[in-house]
Formats: C-alpha cells, structure tokens, sequence
C-alpha cells in the first residue's frame, strides 16, 4: 500500500522536501499493518513516522472511535504532541484529544458523550478508561496504538501495568497495531516483544543519524571571591563555583537546558541562580510544578523571552521547546 494522494500533499504542505530514513523505513511497515518498533535520535522525526501512515489507513478505512491511543509517559509530552499532531488532524477532519489526571471534569465528559478518533493520554489514564464502564466500550474500536518513549516504561511499575493492559486490550480486539517509539534503547528484541506480546510480531526499525556534538566535564574550583558570595547564597563556596560557571553559560549561549537528578535540586539551583544574579532569564521546571506554569515556561522557552531552563526528566523526554545550543548535566 502506497501514501493517498491527500496525505501527500500534506507532507508537502506541511514542508517536508523528503522524508527522514526512520520515516521511509517504518511508514511502508505500519502501512501493511505490522507492530513496529521505531528507534531514532530525537528530531527524526519518529511521531510523523507512526502518524502518517496511520492518518492514511484511517482516510481508507472508516472506522468508530477511538480508533487510536497515543501513550506518552509524561502530561508535558501530551501537550506538546496535540500541536504537532493537531494540524494534520484539522486538514483530515479527524479529532484528537488529550485524556490525562489534570483533565477537568467537564471535558472528560465530554469524551465519553463524544468520542475522539485519537486520545492521547498517559498509561495510569490508559488504565482508569480500560477499567471505566463506559468508555470502555469505546475501546473495542481501537485499532492503533502509540507508545512513545518506550524505554523509559519497560522496565518500571508503569511499564508492567502498561503490558498488562496491552493484553487485556488485546482481549477486545486481537488486530490491534501497536507501535513503539524510542530514541535509545538497549535490548530492541525485548522492547519488541512488549509490544506484540509473547506470540506477536514485529519489524525493528532502527536508524543511527549521527549529531555533531562536544562533552566536557568540568569542576570548578572556588576563588577567593567565592568564599565571600558563599555567606550571600547560604552555600558552600564550590558550589558558588559552579553557579558562576552556569551563569557564564547562560548568558554566553541563547538556549541552555541544565537537568538536576532531582526535584529538589532543580528548585535549588533555580533558586541559586537567581539570587546570585537576577538579571538571568531562567525559570525552573519539573512535575511537581502545576501546570499552567509548565505551560508558560515551555512556551516563554520556546520563544525566547527564557533562554535557560533548569529541570529534571520532565523535559528530557522529547518535548519540542525549539533548538537547544547547550545542555548540562548538574550533578
């Protein structure tokens, strides 16, 4: 099966002059119905790759919604996902929705008396549908399913609960398509196992597109003049070393992401940072923050009124906040 003259004009339309290698790989696979692992670097552009081909069955075939689940492991990955996804989705008539634990009452509501064609959602909410009444029922319709990030689900808690409701989903409907996305993973044989299950199969689809990059490891050491702004920040003067070092950085480079190990830090160093010169434009982001804050600090990110973020993994997974120019590992 061959791309339906619609969608490629959409691919033109949307400014594409070729398609990527993982694009040209996995569409001709998902195309001919095969559970599919797609492993590429981010900004491959891996999403397209699952989408395009499942926009083009749904145009061939009518369906009844849900007809597909995309399954994210983070909110902040949702919103990301219904922009890029929205504008193929608005020229198909085809409706999308994001189904997740901060989703007001009112709109999941709505879900259930409306049904979307696509929901994208996170595995818990996965669950909670699966175990629902009535939306349920919608799920016997559902003929695709997005799971992104893959490697970060396999070996937790979230990832056994998630396989576990890939069999019960199964159960409802046995031609179910599932695809997996990854940037990285170590074992794709397993990874393709999780998503057909014991007696499935699948294609690995695996590209290696090499970005020109520098790594140092640096450790500042403290100057004299570090021991005096070490009583201002309540710090050690090492540590004052360092948020010099970061200060340096930022306003060197226009787009700087500094990930921490943990919540805490991230808030810390924020913290540090700004005290120590609160002319910086930067702004701290992780899950615990709500979420309209997260929103304005992606968006104020992305066009440049904040050119330095400090955070955990919530925005190491993918989000589309523009072009990075330098990232650090804190710690």
């Amino acid at each position: 099966m061959e791309l339906n003259k619609k969608i490629k004009r959409l691919i033109r339309e949307r400014g594409f002059t070729r398609l990527t290698e993982p694009q040209e790989k996995a569409i001709p696979h998902i195309l001919n119905g095969k559970n599919t692992l797609i492993i590429a670097p981010t900004g491959s552009g891996k999403t397209e790759a699952a989408f395009i081909p499942i926009f083009n069955l749904m145009l061939e075939n009518k369906g009844r919604p849900v007809r597909t689940i995309y399954i994210t492991p983070l909110k902040s990955l949702n919103r990301d996902l219904i922009d890029r996804l929205m504008w193929w989705a608005s020229r198909l008539d085809i409706s999308i929705v994001v189904r997740h634990g901060d989703t007001p009452k009112r709109e999941r509501r709505l879900h259930t008396i409306n049904p979307p064609d696509i929901m994208i959602t996170t595995p818990e909410t996965f669950s909670y549908l699966l175990n629902t009444k009535v939306f349920s029922n919608y799920l016997h319709n559902v003929e695709w399913i997005v799971i992104d990030e893959i490697h970060e689900l396999i070996p937790s808690k979230r990832g056994v609960q998630l396989s576990i409701n890939l069999e019960r989903i199964r159960k409802l409907n046995p031609n179910i398509q599932v695809i997996g996305l990854s940037a990285t993973i170590g074992n794709p044989e397993v990874a393709l196992k999780y998503i057909t299950g014991v007696n499935g199969e699948g294609v690995i689809i695996q590209t290696d597109i090499i970005k020109k990059m520098k790594v140092k490891i640096t450790h500042p050491k403290p100057k004299s003049s570090d021991f005096e702004d070490a009583t201002r920040l309540y710090t050690y003067p090492d540590v004052v070393a360092r948020v010099k070092r970061l200060r340096d950085v930022i306003k060197r480079y226009k787009k700087v992401l500094i990930f921490t190990n943990t919540r805490p830090m991230a808030e810390i160093l924020g913290n540090r940072l700004l005290i120590y010169d609160e002319q910086l434009k930067a702004a701290v982001h992780h899950s615990s923050i709500g979420t309209p804050y997260r929103l304005r600090v992606e968006e104020k990110f992305k066009s440049g009124e904040l050119n330095s973020i400090v955070a955990t993994s919530s925005l190491e997974l993918g989000i589309d906040i523009g072009d990075i120019e330098y990232v650090v590992q804190y710690g």
